[in-house]
């Protein structure tokens, strides 16, 4: 009996693993599936193996490096391009690695869900969390948020940084409000829209950096303005004084 109702199970796995697999086709029109598909057949396994037709491992990785050198950069300034440019490099290989490794450890019980946790005894957050998985999920978020203020305090930011985070915390209440945990295909949908978060934000810490100039040459012009009325008021008071 159990071993008919393991069958099933994995039949049911089967079509959703077919379903998830039909989606991420249907969304993989980017520049790097492309890259991937047309490349050499002799190739194309290792590249796959990294995951290059799919960058969105890499993309997740990236954006927090990229917003810490943004919000490392200099008041008015631009994040460095270079800074950026070597992380964006390192995400990419370590990604690539990272999923090499992973492959080469678990290629016996790759692509599992929650139903072959079950069986197999595996003790993951996915078992562990159970129907209380948006409840984990709201919690997390809201640290999230939490966190990305206290950064935005700490380091001066601006408006368009706590807009951005604003948009991020819709974006996340958005996710968990209509996430189905039982449909892997609606979580893979969420997992990669999550790349909006990092755009976004960095967009946010841009551009809040660049407004804190603007925010100096106002407080340096009202500090002026104000010294400037200070001195006609002492002088003033002098010519009354004599």
């Amino acid at each position: 009996m159990r071993k008919i109702t393991h069958s099933l199970l994995r039949t049911d796995d089967a079509l959703t693993y077919v379903k998830l697999a039909l989606f991420q086709q249907k969304r993989c029109l980017s520049i790097a599936a492309k890259l991937v598909n047309n490349a050499s057949p002799k190739v194309q396994p290792y590249m796959k193996l990294m995951r290059i037709d799919k960058p969105i491992g890499s993309w997740l990785l990236f954006w927090p490096c990229g917003w810490s050198i943004a919000m490392a950069a200099p008041v008015g300034a631009l994040p460095d391009l270079q800074m950026l440019a070597l992380f964006g490099t390192g995400a990419f290989i370590m990604r690539g690695a990272g999923c090499t490794i992973n492959d080469m450890w678990d290629q016996d019980i790759d692509k599992m869900d929650r139903v072959d946790d079950i069986l197999l005894g595996i003790k993951s957050t996915a078992i562990k969390f159970g129907d209380y998985t948006k409840f984990y999920l709201s919690g997390f978020g809201m640290i999230m948020i939490a966190s990305l203020i206290a950064s935005g305090l700490l380091t001066t930011q601006t408006w368009p940084y706590y807009t951005s985070v604003g948009l991020i915390a819709m974006h996340i209440s958005n996710q968990i409000y209509t996430l189905n945990i039982n449909n892997p295909t609606d979580c893979a949908k969420k997992f990669i829209s999550n790349h909006r978060v990092g755009m976004i934000l960095f967009a946010g810490i841009v551009l809040g950096n660049l407004m804190k100039k603007l925010y100096i040459k106002e407080e340096s012009k009202i500090e002026e303005e104000t010294e400037h009325q200070t001195v006609i008021l002492d002088e003033t008071k002098n010519s009354k004084d004599l």
